[in-house]
């Protein structure tokens, strides 16, 4: 199976368009597609950062043409630079000679050494991005797992509150319960504590006593009691 490698996109900014013919017939001479995966999609010769910016936009490499890393340079760097691409420097002290004219082997050697050397250092850039990247998916791996590892521990302390909770009520109606049984027995204490001192017709109704034993309504009651102190009848 042939696996397709993205080619590396290679912009270029230049300062005129003198310049800008030399690099693109210099760059015709190069065969950096099949050799280096590398293609050089624009060639632009404007001094516009608005202009330079749309140029860069989703370029890899992006060669800026200047006189070495100067004040320019540094300028056009910080507002194209990102973290998925390279800024580069297309060095014109090395194409120039002295008659201040541009020689074009000089510009295909430059131009050849620039996309080189930017190329070794933005595939530097995009292993370290990978590598972030793969520590990035570990991490969120790690986090997946300890986020569901998480929820079974809170599932399983839910389960346990609501067990506590079962229990408690539990307790609570049996502490009812035993409160009721210790009211109920204080009430049952209270009423008769004293059934000892009392002769057994303090404690029951004589009348119920009388038509429980003979069947039938007691007359004269005061006589019976009487009756039962002077034969000595009292518990």
């Amino acid at each position: 199976m042939v696996i397709n490698t993205p080619k590396v996109d290679v912009r270029i900014i230049v300062s005129g368009t003198n310049v800008a013919e030399v690099v693109s017939k210099s760059i015709n001479q190069l065969d950096l597609e099949e050799d280096y995966n590398i293609i050089i999609t624009s060639i632009i010769p404007t001094n516009d950062i608005d202009i330079a910016r749309k140029v860069a936009l989703g370029g890899d490499i992006i060669l800026v043409g200047g006189y070495g890393q100067d004040e320019n340079f540094n300028l056009i760097y910080n507002e194209l630079k990102t973290d998925f691409n390279h800024i580069g420097l297309f060095d014109y002290n090395n194409i120039i000679i002295e008659d201040e004219s541009i020689d074009s082997e000089l510009a295909k050697s430059e131009i050849f050494n620039s996309i080189i050397k930017s190329g070794l250092s933005y595939s530097l850039n995009i292993i370290n991005i990978h590598t972030l990247q793969n520590k990035l998916d570990e991490a969120y791996i790690k986090y997946d797992k300890l986020l569901e590892e998480f929820e079974q521990l809170k599932e399983e302390n839910n389960v346990l509150s609501h067990e506590n909770i079962t229990q408690t009520d539990t307790i609570n109606t049996l502490n009812n319960t035993i409160d009721n049984l210790k009211a109920d027995f204080s009430t049952f204490k209270s009423r008769y504590e004293d059934i000892y001192s009392k002769d057994i017709l303090e404690i029951y109704s004589l009348q119920d006593l009388w038509l429980e034993s003979f069947g039938e309504t007691l007359v004269n009651e005061e006589k019976i009691i009487i009756a039962s102190e002077k034969l000595d009848l009292t518990i």
